[in-house]
């Protein structure tokens, strides 16, 4: 037999509400604390956040350390730009606010899971620095580790890589076009 039940009101202990907006909302605060997980896993978890231009290198170095890590035993997921952009982020196009949306989205999740215990390694574009700051306080807010990477390769290599035609279609802007 099962039970049901609805809960009209309920007092929360200052320590574990988190702000949230919206009258109809609460945080729903787990029993296992991030330091059980970092001893059940053997490691804390943490958010490695590749930045760089397109065709710079970013997802393939991503899936480099995935595979390094796993093979250490490390639990680790790679969150790469591309991918999200064809679920969590498919609503979004490329103007500065949803580019800001999509680091904000990208940014929380990246969070949420390395409090789970994993090491995700972030592989986006990300080129405005505020973005990348405010993903980097919230981790830090939430006691998870952050490393920014800025993948370095030279706009010539990376338009001559151009694996998505983007410096093309762009004109060859580069990152000031739509890339």
């Amino acid at each position: 037999m099962g039970g049901g039940g609805i809960i009209l009101e309920a007092e929360y202990p200052t320590s574990l509400a988190k702000a949230v907006t919206g009258e109809h909302l609460t945080w729903t605060e787990g029993r296992i604390s991030q330091e059980a997980r970092a001893a059940h896993f053997g490691h804390e978890g943490a958010v490695i956040w590749l930045t760089g231009l397109s065709g710079s290198g970013k997802s393939t170095l991503a899936v480099a350390l995935e595979s390094l890590l796993f093979r250490r035993g490390i639990a680790s997921m790679i969150l790469d730009g591309d991918n999200l952009r064809h679920g969590l982020c498919a609503d979004l196009g490329f103007s500065l606010e949803d580019r800001a949306e999509n680091i904000r989205r990208a940014g929380e999740v990246a969070k949420l899971m390395a409090e789970s215990g994993l090491v995700v390694i972030s592989s986006l574009i990300s080129p405005l620095q505020k973005e990348r700051a405010s993903v980097r306080s919230a981790c830090h807010a939430a006691g998870v580790g952050f490393a920014e990477v800025y993948v370095d390769a030279s706009l010539e290599e990376c338009e001559k890589r151009d694996p998505r035609g983007l410096y093309k279609k762009a004109g060859g802007e580069g990152p000031g076009g739509q890339i």
